[in-house]
């Protein structure tokens, strides 16, 4: 079976149950037709997270129809936020078993059968996580011909780009190093809070542009910016939404949701700004649990010290939940909360029935990306591709 670009939104339904947005095809195409990525200029809740897929969709498609490979072997996800690391994870691992149990007469097994021609090997898909707390091969690919996803945070990619892996022995470090650097292509996801690695992955791409061997400069790292707050060269192409995407049912929804901002002055209430913090997250919760169409309020601060106030403040009372979610925890700690009630709850929308209000306090790790809902639990809220 050919692959063409109008299969992309089949694909994404066989894979993840729904169509794309607007906006994720259109960039599909555009990518496509410049042979490079335009950074992401997309709000908050569209799914950015899909650029997995369009690359994953873009060197299937280029392999099954014999055109000379631009797109590069390897995508690593990086993002300065543990637990949106590990949600990039698990939307390539579905992608990785998608691939791997799909029939071979289907569209999907005709995407895991062109990845395969490209590594020579069984496994379309490789998918690492590399990330304090985890363990991961030393030797992460089998093979650099292996189309990969890898998935870090800023440190862990940035120091094996310069030489400097981790962990990584002085031997390794030069291998490490390759692949991160060549026949890559670096998405830095909110990319506002990673600007350092932003620029020096730029850097280093434009310094390979310079070498005698032009094998050697067309196969150096490619960078892309993924924000909702623009960050990035304005002379690079830019993608966003259109009003395809504001008129579609689920973005539309997203896009034009209600929003409303009361300031509360809590300075008086204590001298000390986290306690400060805490009674007007007490009080405020207090005033809006009554208001929420459902039962469920975010508490976010600005410092994890804060949020751990604000929590220790709202963990005693019998009539709410209370569930506390930073980027910092211990390992186990980490597995515990992702795989409690409240955390699914969470992931698949919260339900007007439940018995008693949820109240989630969080640092910025629900603003810069880790897909929790607040919202209700129907199927079309649920339509994140992300």
């Amino acid at each position: 079976m050919s692959l063409t670009l109008e299969d992309f939104p089949h694909f994404v339904e066989a894979v993840h149950g729904h169509r794309p947005f607007p906006w994720q095809s259109d960039y599909l195409n555009k990518a496509a037709e410049m042979g490079s990525w335009p950074d992401m200029d997309v709000p908050t809740g569209l799914g950015k997270t899909s650029l997995i897929d369009i690359w994953l969709f873009l060197l299937a498609w280029q392999c099954a129809t014999g055109q000379e490979r631009s797109v590069p072997l390897r995508l690593f996800f990086v993002v300065d936020r543990r637990l949106v690391v590990d949600q990039a994870h698990e939307h390539a691992r579905a992608l990785q078993q998608a691939l791997a149990d799909a029939p071979q007469e289907s569209l999907t097994g005709s995407v895991a059968q062109a990845l395969r021609t490209l590594s020579g090997e069984s496994t379309a898909l490789e998918v690492v996580r590399m990330r304090g707390g985890v363990d991961w091969a030393s030797r992460w690919l089998r093979s650099p011909a292996q189309p990969a996803v890898v998935t870090s945070t800023v440190d862990q990619y940035g120091s094996r780009l310069l030489f400097r892996g981790y962990h990584t022995s002085p031997r390794m470090r030069p291998v490490d190093a390759a692949l991160c650097g060549t026949d890559a292509l670096l998405a830095v996801d909110e990319a506002h809070i990673a600007l350092p690695l932003l620029t020096t992955a730029t850097d280093c791409a434009a310094y390979q542009q310079t070498a005698s061997h032009s094998d050697l400069a067309h196969r150096g790292v490619q960078v892309v910016s993924l924000s909702a707050t623009a960050t990035a060269d304005p002379a690079r192409p830019r993608h966003g939404i259109t009003d395809a995407d504001r008129q579609h049912p689920v973005a539309g929804d997203r896009l034009n949701a209600q929003r409303r901002l009361t300031l509360w002055d809590a300075s008086t209430l204590d001298k000390n700004p986290s306690l400060a913090f805490a009674q007007a997250a007490e009080q405020a919760v207090d005033t809006m649990l009554p208001l929420v169409a459902r039962p469920v309020l975010g508490v976010v601060a600005n410092t994890i010290r804060t949020a751990r106030g604000a929590f220790q403040r709202l963990i005693v009372r019998d009539e709410i939940d209370v569930v506390l979610l930073t980027g910092r925890c211990r390992g186990l700690d980490r597995e515990r909360l992702l795989n409690s009630r409240q955390m699914r709850e969470l992931f698949e929308g919260i339900s007007a029935d439940r018995d008693r209000p949820l109240v989630v306090v969080a640092t910025q790790t629900v603003e810069v990306g880790v897909d929790v809902s607040f919202g209700d639990s129907s199927a079309r809220t649920r339509q994140l591709l992300r």
